[in-house]
């Protein structure tokens, strides 16, 4: 009995033993994988952070309030739009447009939300009255888009990707925001609603190709695909008779 004991004990001592290196063994290859892991992260962090660059892209002449934000970009990245304070008082938000060719461009007072492909068009919203929807290029300077109401909020929020389409806000023709579309041959067209006629819609975004409107209606995300309907996501489309 006690030799049975004796075999006993030294083959759970010898388990023990092995246990003890195999955990050994265990914690130094996590140890490995961990270092291995956070050297392959900081290769990566690296490279990433080597891949970027940061700069500024300026502000205008100011000596009582030097500000400026960045809005919207090209499609290629090339052109920058946004708005810069010119001073203090009305009148003092400008719009600018910026490239690493032209640097920061003063166009006038209002305020860029969005660039055209080629950085030809701008669009967003004036900052003297009627303080509307605007879009602006090199020949026409900031022109202002109209409104369909009489009181509220009037902001362009996009272009397409050639210049011709614009969408955004407007002050409601019966006391709701409307989402507009806007052309040249049009002028600016509310687009259909889901329910209220007086709830507010918006159109926030534009397909490079100005056919898809993307935006709110009623508290609900909508899609646009053409001027007759307004499509939520998950729910029937409701024609313009029934929205509108």
């Amino acid at each position: 009995m006690l030799h049975l004991l004796s075999i006993q004990g030294a083959m759970i001592t010898r388990w023990r033993a092995r246990a003890k290196r195999k955990a050994h063994a265990t914690l130094i290859k996590l140890a490995h994988r961990a270092i291995f892991a956070a050297f392959i992260g900081l290769t990566v962090h690296s490279s990433l952070a080597a891949s970027f660059s940061f700069q500024g892209l300026g502000v205008l002449p100011n000596p009582e309030y030097a500000d400026s934000m960045a809005n919207g970009l090209s499609g290629d990245g090339k052109w920058v739009v946004g708005r810069a304070q010119a001073g203090f008082g009305s009148d003092t938000l400008h719009l600018f447009r910026w490239s690493k060719a032209t640097g920061l461009q003063n166009l006038g007072p209002a305020v860029g939300e969005a660039v055209s492909n080629d950085g030809a068009v701008v669009v967003g919203r004036g900052d003297t009255p009627p303080f509307g929807a605007i879009r602006w290029n090199q020949t026409t300077g900031i022109v202002n888009l109209g409104t369909l109401g009489t009181s509220g909020l009037t902001q362009a929020e996009d272009v397409s990707g050639n210049g011709s389409v614009v969408v955004g806000i407007s002050a409601g023709i019966r006391g709701g925001n409307e989402a507009f579309r806007w052309t040249q041959g049009t002028g600016m067209v509310p687009l259909p609603k889901l329910e209220s006629p007086t709830a507010i819609a918006w159109g926030h975004a534009v397909s490079s190709d100005g056919l898809i409107i993307v935006g709110e209606s009623d508290s609900q995300a909508v899609l646009w695909a053409d001027q007759r309907q307004a499509f939520t996501f998950g729910l029937s489309p409701w024609n313009n008779e029934q929205c509108c």
